[in-house]
């Protein structure tokens, strides 16, 4: 793998290319910036849910679906899903909403370090690995899965897992 260094306090490496199947998850719907969202509160709100509704199960990942690029959709109005995948199935409860993550071939890229510095990575993806790749993205949303607790976790030792969908 090729390592390609972007700044002197991270570095991407060439992604794994995987073929995934589809993810059933939970989810609340956050809209705003993203250091201004309330991510810890919509978790707890998911594992509240899980807990209550007898949804735990081996295998349960913290996702987030990031739907507008912040380059080009006002802060205000950037659309993120939180979410928990389970494997029990589940209706939509209140503001707590079910779906799924569409399976296919990604590119997955592991990141680690502080989450304000994922946007130097995603930028790293779209301006040199993407056009250089021969791939081409599935219009269907990118996600990230959170690898570490962030609360039990170190910034610079946060691992992120970056889902970017291609044909």
């Amino acid at each position: 793998m090729k390592t390609k260094e972007l700044t002197p306090s991270f570095k991407l490496k060439a992604p794994k290319i995987i073929t995934m199947d589809n993810k059933q998850v939970i989810y609340v719907r956050l809209t705003g910036a993203f250091e201004q969202l309330d991510f810890p509160g919509a978790y707890t709100k998911l594992w509240n849910c899980v807990k209550a509704n007898k949804l735990f199960t081996a295998g349960i990942e913290s996702v987030a679906i990031y739907h507008d690029d912040p380059k080009v959709t006002e802060s205000s109005k950037l659309r993120s899903d939180v979410c928990l995948v389970v494997h029990k199935p589940v209706r939509a409860l209140g503001e707590i909403g079910v779906k799924e993550i569409q399976g296919g071939r990604y590119a997955v890229f592991l990141y680690q370090g502080p989450y304000p510095d994922l946007g130097q990575a995603y930028d790293a993806i779209f301006s040199e690995w993407l056009p250089a790749s021969g791939c081409a993205l599935r219009n269907i949303p990118m996600f990230e899965k959170y690898c570490n607790n962030p609360e039990k976790t170190a910034p610079e030792k946060l691992k992120t897992e970056i889902y970017v969908p291609i044909l």
